[in-house]
């Protein structure tokens, strides 16, 4: 799983802000920053391999973060609880990213 910063501008690029990996539960946290102050459009990507006949291509999905848990700062204010994915539901603009 990442978290990308969203371009704003146009000539903006995407910049990863964390990476992590699920426990052997399927648990994760993940927190990250940027300096800059323009708004940012975070957004957390996910890739999986789970249910993928091909093993080396994964599917690839991106889910917005609320703005409400995008700070300022370096601390985490309030934490946004994901909840839990059904990673068999086929997720609006999902792709496959194969090697």
């Amino acid at each position: 799983m990442y978290f990308l910063k969203k371009a704003i501008l146009p000539l903006g690029f995407d910049d990863q802000l964390a990476e992590t990996k699920t426990d052997s539960d399927g648990k994760y946290s993940i927190s990250g920053s940027y300096g800059q102050l323009l708004s940012l459009d975070v957004k957390m990507k996910i890739y999986t391999k789970c249910g993928k006949s091909v093993p080396v291509c994964s599917r690839e999905i991106t889910l917005g973060i609320p703005d409400d848990f995008v700070t300022r700062t370096n601390s985490v204010e309030k934490w946004f609880n994901g909840g839990e994915l059904n990673m068999q539901f086929k997720f609006k603009d999902e792709e496959t990213s194969c090697l």
